[in-house]
């Protein structure tokens, strides 16, 4: 929830999170413009001419996946995916890549390297690794166009929250709880003798139904599957939760099927200044430059993003196509020159992003301290505090970034 606070209680808090702010900070260098111009770049079209999906474990032994099931993808197994397909060139190529879950150990991955470079090197290419939740768009399009994360085997009971993401459909297992219901997904939830729902959330897409009614057909053990629409549930669908209890969602999630299904992308700020050497993550800065001295500001952007992508101590950028979120914690006390940079560049991104993206509004600002606020969890594909990063610090606060920079004399 974005809420308003008094200006002193907002200056105490963020200088408790990125130390004390220079409100004659040199505003740093960066072309923001040409920054967002050259993210909108369409990618390139493939005609897939075949594909092979194999589970296959750290000794090399290989299985064939069930009928109707390649597309799915669990968090303790790892999967070797041959895709064979047509260019834009009309040259025809090949990549192996080999899928990483979650909860795979890294010997088991070192290991599996191993045998499966044996069959990229038959496709006369070379192996790519990819971790859960860091897919490609070209890895997607490798498994068809859909892809389904489950977290276990042995369990009959799941909730499947499904998302467009980088042009394709992504459905990875959530909490199965009433709160995890955003009204911008769709979700499959499976329920006792085999009864499986489709909730449509308000701003669930069209393509984001079909694709659950699709695979709904081959996830439910009777085929059949019940369609609930946001607002309309019955005691019964809530009897499956457990209660129905649900969490106070921005009304902007109700406008996303109509908004290009809101793209989103994360990004790193960081700055280079003279005498530093590089601007590699996790070094420690350098203090303040002195007043007059050129700063350049870095902008790393991270379009697969996930959680392991959050640094503890970095300042980061969501841009959640209708709000844009500055995002800093309790352990980015030196990040107070980093932070008024991405102040400004969540400033420029509004406000140019509906001319060189052609967004059909202006994006709101705010700075989120502490543990993300539910809004911003759902723009992530999945959010644990267990297995994941928590920001969690003193105080968790979101606040619209005019009353931040008003608070802050900026």
């Amino acid at each position: 929830m974005k809420t308003s606070q008094a200006p002193q209680q907002i200056k105490a808090v963020l200088e408790d999170y990125v130390g004390l702010i220079d409100k004659d900070q040199v505003k740093a260098n960066f072309d923001v413009q040409q920054f967002l111009a050259s993210a909108d770049q369409t990618p390139e079209k493939v005609k897939r001419k075949q594909h092979t999906i194999k589970e296959v474990t750290g000794d090399g032994k290989k299985s064939s996946m069930p009928p109707q099931q390649e597309h799915i993808l669990y968090e303790e197994s790892l999967y070797l995916v041959t895709h064979e397909f047509t260019n834009g060139a009309g040259a025809s190529t090949s990549e192996v890549y080999l899928w990483c879950g979650d909860r795979t150990s890294d010997a088991s991955i070192e290991d599996a390297q191993l045998f499966c470079r044996r069959d990229a090197r038959e496709h006369n290419t070379k192996l790519e690794v990819v971790r859960q939740g860091k897919e490609s768009s070209r890895f997607l399009e490798a498994l068809g166009g859909i892809l389904i994360t489950r977290r276990s085997k042995s369990s009959s009971f799941y909730m499947l929250c499904g998302r467009r993401h980088l042009g394709h459909i992504v459905f990875d297992e959530v909490d199965m709880e009433a709160g995890n219901l955003c009204p911008g997904y769709v979700y499959l939830i499976s329920a006792h003798f085999g009864k499986l729902y489709l909730w449509k959330g308000k701003g669930a897409g069209a393509d984001e139904v079909g694709s659950a009614k699709l695979i709904g057909m081959d996830l439910g053990l009777t085929g059949e599957i019940e369609e609930i629409e946001q607002g309309l549930e019955p005691d019964s669908f809530w009897q499956t939760l457990g209660s129905k209890t649900a969490t106070q969602w921005s009304a902007d999630w109700h406008q996303r099927a109509d908004m290009k299904g809101y793209p989103m992308t994360m990004y790193r700020v960081d700055h280079e200044r003279p005498g530093v050497l590089g601007s590699l993550w996790g070094l420690t800065r350098a203090t303040s430059p002195a007043k007059g001295q050129a700063v350049k500001a870095t902008c790393d952007r991270i379009e697969a993003f996930s959680q392991h992508d959050l640094e503890t101590s970095a300042v980061h950028i969501l841009d959640a196509y209708r709000s844009l979120y500055i995002m800093v914690n309790s352990q980015c006390s030196s990040k107070a020159a980093e932070f008024v940079t991405a102040m400004y560049l969540a400033q420029d991104f509004a406000m140019l992003s509906p001319s060189i993206q052609d967004r059909p509004l202006l994006p709101r600002c705010y700075v989120a301290m502490g543990e993300p606020t539910p809004d911003v969890k759902a723009c992530f594909r999945r959010w644990s505090v267990i297995d994941g990063h928590s920001l969690a610090g003193n105080e968790s606060m979101c606040v619209p970034l005019e009353e931040v920079m008003e608070a802050l004399g900026l």
